[in-house]
């Protein structure tokens, strides 16, 4: 059964500094879906008052996410996270595929 690497990355911003977050995640965003093993990249600011965002990552291989983790433009974006936001959890997971 084929797996997938998937990572929730939840950043909590500093007062009023989301909209500077999400400007500064273009770039990352871009330049991450064209990485080989990226399946799906996203930012997602909830609408329901929530005071964070999530990142929701999809990766084929274990490999293809720790090269993620050395890319610049990944690196860059944390100069970002660290400016604007107060909190960054990082969590990952290893998942089978199913067809269903």
């Amino acid at each position: 059964m084929k797996k997938l690497i998937i990572v929730l990355a939840k950043a909590t911003p500093k007062e009023g500094m989301a909209d500077k977050i999400i400007e500064g995640a273009q770039d990352l965003i871009k330049a991450t879906r064209a990485e080989e093993g990226c399946i799906d990249y996203n930012l997602y600011n909830p609408e329901d008052g929530s005071k964070f965002l999530l990142f929701v990552e999809q990766w084929e291989t274990k490999a293809h996410l720790e090269s993620h983790l050395q890319q610049p433009h990944f690196i860059n974006f944390g100069s970002v996270i660290d400016e604007f936001a107060e909190n960054l959890e990082i969590t990952a997971y290893s998942s089978e595929v199913l067809d269903l």
